[in-house]
């Protein structure tokens, strides 16, 4: 037998579960930016991906304490997230490949020269001699 007492809150929460929708969110990457549609419909652009986490980790805290459903829709990949371990981890990945490019772009910068540059001739008579 165990000996869980049973809050009035448990109880509210256990009767009321099904009643609670789940908090949806929308995530669009467009261009430099990403479109961030929150559960209200209202759609933000933020610069950043960490900009986007830290709004969705505020509901998703509530969700933990409420028992009730999270789920983010990547509208790129057209992939359905509801385990946050699983959406951080996208984030990092967000991240890595976002790193990898800018790393890309910057040996691209320096690797390509922007204008050719002038070379003096070789004088083929020195070449020519016989010592």
């Amino acid at each position: 037998m165990s000996n869980k007492v049973v809050t009035p809150i448990d109880k509210y929460i256990s009767n009321n579960r099904k009643k609670l929708e789940p908090i949806h969110y929308e995530l669009e990457n467009i261009g430099n930016s990403w479109e961030l549609t929150l559960p209200s419909g209202a759609c933000l652009s933020l610069a950043s991906l960490k900009d986007c986490e830290a709004i969705m980790n505020v509901d998703y805290r509530k969700t933990q304490f409420r028992d009730q459903t999270f789920e983010l829709l990547d509208i790129n990949t057209k992939t359905l997230y509801s385990n946050y371990r699983v959406f951080s981890d996208l984030i990092e990945g967000c991240h890595a490949r976002q790193r990898e490019k800018e790393s890309r772009r910057r040996h691209r910068l320096v690797a390509i020269p922007t204008k050719r540059r002038k070379v003096k001739k070789l004088d083929m008579r020195v070449y020519d001699r016989n010592f």
